[in-house]
């Protein structure tokens, strides 16, 4: 029961951490979640991703935009928003 309450509290938390990025194109998460997971390296997310590392800006870009807060300022939230949104959807 312990474990359940840290995700219950992160789902009520998410639409407030992402904002409009939750019903964005999978596109904008997607950039997100991997620019994130490349710990934010650009070049790096880029190459997983396989485009651009300018079509990858121009997404995180328009991700920031749907987001309350800027990515910058709140990676770390946005990061566990995101991946309680994954798990939520089943993937």
């Amino acid at each position: 029961m312990e474990r359940r309450r840290p995700l219950r509290s992160a789902h009520r938390r998410r639409p407030r951490v992402l904002g409009e990025l939750e019903t964005a194109e999978p596109e904008s998460t997607e950039a997100v979640r991997v620019f994130i997971a490349a710990q934010c390296n650009v070049s790096h997310a880029a190459d997983r991703l396989y485009v651009h590392r300018n079509t990858l800006l121009r997404r995180l870009a328009r991700a920031d935009r749907h987001l309350p807060r800027p990515l910058a300022a709140n990676v770390v939230e946005v990061a566990s928003a995101l991946e309680v949104l994954r798990r939520r959807a089943g993937f």
